[in-house]
């Protein structure tokens, strides 16, 4: 009977001690539950954080990048017999102010990147000093934020006449662009610096811009910076195109998305290019450029729709062989209806998608014209007025006959062909008849 009590109590203390293990463990397991929990509150275990940057990473991939580009021609801003687009813009305290000159259109230049050619140098003395026109060009200071209050971001200086007053006329006309805030693309301080890609963060695309010239007034400039102030090639071989794509590989290699070539060229007051020119615009396109703005010739050439290879894939590319006068009065040259006074605004607008491709999505050209208004028989004014506008409702025009301006729109819609369609901007809006 004692034995049998013996191992009750021993039972008992067996069953005790597992009782108490089994109570300490589950102890121990809430404890470091609790403490598990409070240091993943505080601290997200890496098995989560490493989902979590991976469905950042997916967001920022699958984000489509948009933007719209607008591009024109020259600024053209002479003081001859035959045309005066400074005097109407004198303001009797000795400065000017050219913004009238674009009331009609300031609403269509809206553009994340909208780029002009200005020819000619701009106060390069200052304080508006020796201006000068025809044939070296020394414009006003005021025509720059003109220029950047009508919405342009952009201004190209690879022309013929950025060289006028030599390597010191063109440094200064380029610190007086960018002093207004504006991009300059063309001019080059130095050898090392024109081989530096000019590359623009346009809403998260980044548009790299080329900028060459085959025209130059060459007895202006200085042998020291001859060689590198501009870019210049031969638009008469198709060789010459090579110089351009090295700037093209450079771009891609620094990361370019979407090339824009800013090339001046061709012979002046021709409706057409020359046969080299097209050949020349399709190797650029096949090689990487996506849109070439033509200018120098002061009227319009047609716009060519290309398509090309991209990847794996067949885009759509453009070249605009010459965009014209986008403000220009060469009344003179009145031969094929007053040509030099007609130009066109083209606009793009361009995606990047998630596969850091870009397509063009659209585009369109407005076509635009430089109007003289008289007033006792004299200039005394001028307006860049929308073609759109002026097809259906004419206003009276001292220099030309009652057709003048539809003439003008089926003349220019005609030449410029459908690569792009024409833009609906105030069509229908009446011009002003008087300044």
């Amino acid at each position: 009977m004692a034995q049998k009590k013996q191992q009750q109590k021993s039972y008992i203390l067996v069953y005790f001690v597992i009782a108490l293990l089994v109570v300490i463990l589950a102890v121990t397991g809430i404890v470091i539950g609790v403490v598990k929990h409070n240091k993943n509150k505080n601290n997200p275990t890496t098995a989560k954080a490493k989902t979590t940057a991976s469905e950042e990473t997916t967001k920022e991939e699958s984000k489509e990048a948009v933007a719209k580009i607008q591009m024109t021609g020259d600024v053209l801003l002479h003081q001859t017999t035959s045309g005066d687009t400074i005097s109407g813009a004198a303001k009797v305290t000795g400065s000017y102010d050219f913004h009238k000159y674009f009331d009609q259109i300031d609403d269509y230049i809206n553009a994340d990147m909208a780029l002009c050619d200005i020819e000619g140098t701009v106060d390069i003395y200052g304080d508006d000093k020796d201006l000068a026109y025809y044939p070296q060009f020394n414009l006003p200071h005021e025509i720059l934020p003109c220029l950047k209050d009508l919405g342009f971001t952009g201004i190209v200086t690879a022309n013929n006449h950025i060289w006028d007053y030599g390597s010191s006329g063109a440094y200064a006309t380029v610190e007086n662009i960018k002093k207004e805030g504006l991009m300059e693309f063309g001019t080059y301080a130095s050898a090392e610096a024109a081989k530096k890609p000019y590359i623009v963060d346009v809403n998260g695309i980044k548009v790299g811009i080329l900028a060459w010239t085959d025209s130059t007034n060459g007895s202006y400039m200085d042998e020291e910076h001859i060689d590198f102030i501009t870019k210049t090639f031969n638009s008469d071989d198709i060789a010459s195109a090579d110089k351009i794509l090295e700037d093209v590989k450079i771009l891609k290699d620094n990361g370019a998305e979407f090339i824009i070539a800013c090339i001046h060229w061709g012979v002046e007051y021709q409706d057409q290019p020359g046969d080299t020119q097209r050949q020349i615009a399709h190797k650029l396109i096949d090689g990487g450029v996506d849109f070439l703005m033509g200018n120098h010739p002061h009227c319009l050439q047609p716009m060519e729709k290309i398509s090309t290879k991209r990847g794996n894939k067949t885009v759509e590319r453009y070249v605009a062989y010459a965009l014209g006068n986008f403000i220009g009065d060469q009344i003179v040259l009145q031969e094929e209806g007053l040509k030099t006074q007609q130009a066109a605004i083209a606009t793009i607008k361009i995606k990047k998608n998630s596969d850091g491709s870009v397509d063009i999505t659209s585009g369109e050209y407005l076509p635009i014209l430089t109007h003289a208004y008289y007033k006792d028989g004299a200039k005394n004014d001028y307006k860049v007025l929308p073609m759109t506008a002026l097809k259906d409702n004419p206003i009276p025009c001292a220099y030309a006959s009652e057709s003048y301006f539809s003439d003008s729109y089926e003349r220019v819609t005609k030449l410029l062909g459908d690569a792009l369609p024409v833009s609906e901007f105030a069509k229908g809006k009446q011009m002003p008849e008087t300044t």
